[in-house]
């Protein structure tokens, strides 16, 4: 036979007593509801704390990556290391030839 959903409720709570419930609601007691902030200043606040997060994680990668590359090299004002041995100096290009250069498009 099939158990009822109270039996199967209850199963897990076999072996202990019910307590007596140790708190009651404010209207019970009669006071006032608790204030709550309205949702509009919730959102704003959660909004502001996580644009908060993301400009903390942002700072803090910025300098781990900092940190990670070493000192900038300056900029190389030689460029002969980038020179072979066989260009033309004379500062025009060999075509080939005898052509013209044509430029590329795109």
């Amino acid at each position: 036979m099939a158990k009822s959903k109270k039996d199967m409720r209850d199963a897990g709570r076999e072996g202990r007593e019910r307590e007596e419930a140790t708190r009651s609601s404010r209207r019970a007691k009669g006071l006032p509801p608790e204030e709550h902030a309205s949702l509009e200043e919730v959102v704003r606040t959660a909004r502001k704390a996580g644009a908060a997060k993301r400009k903390a994680a942002r700072e803090e990668k910025k300098r781990s990556l900092s940190q990670d590359q070493p000192a900038a090299e300056p900029p190389v004002q030689d460029d002969a290391h980038l020179v072979s041995a066989d260009v033309n100096t004379g500062g025009e290009l060999e075509t080939g030839l005898g052509e013209p250069e044509v430029a590329s498009v795109g």
